[in-house]
């Protein structure tokens, strides 16, 4: 396990482990006008996007940007970056706790990401397209009693 005893907080309220995200603005790639998405996003106040979110002509980036602008914490996950984002969600779980993560990922690498989610007990998980994993993984985290949207 990766312990971070001094992570560093930058550009409204981002967790980052060494230097600032280069962060471009831009709407959640799904609807976030449905009333189940826009409840997600008012009552979650610590987020945590998993995907390739140091790349501002990425998706995730955008994301972490519409978060920001909703004045939401919003935890870095990016196993292939470990240098500058948290590897895993208990990481980033250690430093704040999270209450939302929004997958932007290959659906693969979901699976993991959703049994950490279980093992932590974080409540709100929102798949963006293309980043659902198999449904009886969807049906685990249900389940658990994770809200999924």
């Amino acid at each position: 396990p990766h312990h971070f005893s001094n992570p560093y907080t930058y550009q409204k309220q981002v967790t980052c482990i060494s230097r600032p995200a280069l962060i471009t603005t831009g709407p959640l790639q799904s609807t976030p006008s449905s009333p189940s998405n826009s409840m997600m996003l008012k009552s979650a106040a610590v987020w945590a996007v998993v995907g390739d979110v140091l790349n501002a002509s990425k998706p995730a980036s955008r994301v972490v940007a519409r978060l920001q602008a909703n004045n939401k914490h919003v935890h870095l996950i990016n196993p292939r970056a470990p240098e500058k984002c948290f590897p895993t969600l208990a990481a980033a779980h250690e430093v704040m706790p999270i209450e939302a993560v929004n997958l932007i990922i290959n659906p693969k690498a979901g699976p993991a990401f959703i049994d950490e989610m279980i093992a932590l007990e974080i409540p709100n998980l929102f798949i963006q397209p293309g980043a659902a994993p198999p449904a009886h993984v969807l049906e685990r985290a249900s389940s658990a009693g994770i809200t999924i949207q």
